[in-house]
């Protein structure tokens, strides 16, 4: 069973949430318009721009702001042995850009709950390294920040963008990140809080919207 989450989150501590998403390179292609012509005049050309074999899937942790952006390289299998990696260097990097809150034992790890996610392995290490978790509801889609918020606004902001390689494509998701502010951070998380209790009071039922 889920509990619901106080409405003041520092009373139960700082979360992190995490999760993975696939970002694309896109390449610019045209395709035969709809538009109406005249049945003397070629049809019409318009650019559309379709998915490239240029993809890097992104792991984010945030709190307040980016703690770590994880790239998995191509080819590369996100297993439960290597999303272990993943979150020790997670810690690593919280404990140096964020060590008062690292060290005060008062925040908590919330992730999907993905099979990698609820392995044994995942979950022994979690435990091991003293990390607390929030627990996700099932069948809850799009419920952590980084899913409703973080990665639209990648995809908005990114929106008609072309890249030759992955390298690029990682310049231009720093750079949009660069722009997020402390109150935007601050809004995605409070409106997680709005939207992870009422999932949880619906028994964690799948729910539409705001």
């Amino acid at each position: 069973m889920v509990e619901l989450i106080t409405s003041n989150p520092s009373a139960l501590g700082s979360q992190v949430t995490c999760n993975e998403r696939w970002i694309y390179c896109y390449d610019s292609e045209t395709r035969d318009s709809s538009q109406w012509k005249h049945f003397d005049y070629p049809r019409p050309k318009k650019a559309r721009q379709s998915k490239s074999t240029g993809k890097l899937m992104m792991i984010s942790f945030d709190r307040k702001g980016i703690i770590y952006i994880h790239w998995v390289p191509s080819g590369q299998t996100v297993n439960k042995e290597y999303y272990v990696e993943v979150l020790s260097e997670f810690r690593k990097r919280f404990r140096r850009n964020r060590p008062e809150l690292f060290k005060s034992g008062r925040w908590q790890l919330h992730q999907d709950n993905v099979p990698v996610h609820n392995s044994i392995l995942v979950t022994n290490y979690l435990t091991e390294m003293g990390v607390k978790t929030v627990p996700h509801p099932p069948y809850s889609p799009d419920l952590a920040p980084c899913d409703f918020w973080l990665f639209l606004k990648l995809k908005e902001n990114l929106r008609g963008s072309r890249f030759e390689d992955v390298e690029e494509l990682k310049e231009a998701v720093t750079r949009v990140l660069d722009t997020f502010t402390l109150e935007d951070y601050e809004g995605a998380f409070k409106k997680w809080l709005e939207r992870y209790n009422k999932c949880t009071e619906v028994g964690g039922s799948y729910f539409e919207g705001d």
